[in-house]
C-alpha cells in the first residue's frame, strides 16, 4: 500500500483527568519517592505528572513578594538552591525536575500583571 495514502496513528498524549493539562513524563525514582509501594505496582517504569499550576504550589508567596516589592532576592535565592549539590529533584519534586524553569516563568507572567 502507498503510504501518502495511510493515515499515521495519533500519538497518545497523557492528560490531566482534572484540568486536562498535557502530563509530564515521571521516572521510576520519582514515583518510588512519592507513590505508596502497594499503588506503585499498579503503575510501569513511568507515568506522567500533571504541570499545571492549578494542580501543585512552588513557593508563590515568596516570589509575588519579591514581585511587589521590586526585587529578586527571595526569587533567586530560591533558583540558586535549586541549582546547588543541595537539590534532589528527582526525588523530591513531583515530577522529578527541576523547579528553576517554573519559578522564572511564574515570576515573569505575575511581574506582568
Amino acid at each position: 500500500m502507498n503510504k501518502a495514502f495511510v493515515r499515521d496513528a495519533e500519538p497518545t498524549v497523557d492528560r490531566c483527568p482534572r484540568c486536562g493539562s498535557i502530563g509530564q513524563p515521571v521516572g521510576s525514582i520519582t514515583l518510588d519517592a512519592f507513590v505508596r509501594p502497594e499503588d506503585r505496582a499498579q503503575l510501569g517504569e513511568t507515568a506522567c505528572f500533571c504541570p499545571s499550576e492549578t494542580c501543585f504550589g512552588f513557593g508563590r508567596e515568596e516570589i509575588e513578594a519579591d514581585v511587589r516589592e521590586g526585587v529578586a532576592t527571595r526569587t533567586r535565592a530560591l533558583i540558586e538552591r535549586a541549582k546547588s549539590s543541595e537539590a534532589r529533584c528527582s526525588k523530591m519534586a513531583p515530577n522529578g525536575q527541576s523547579c528553576v524553569p517554573a519559578v522564572q516563568r511564574y515570576f515573569m507572567k505575575f511581574r506582568q500583571r
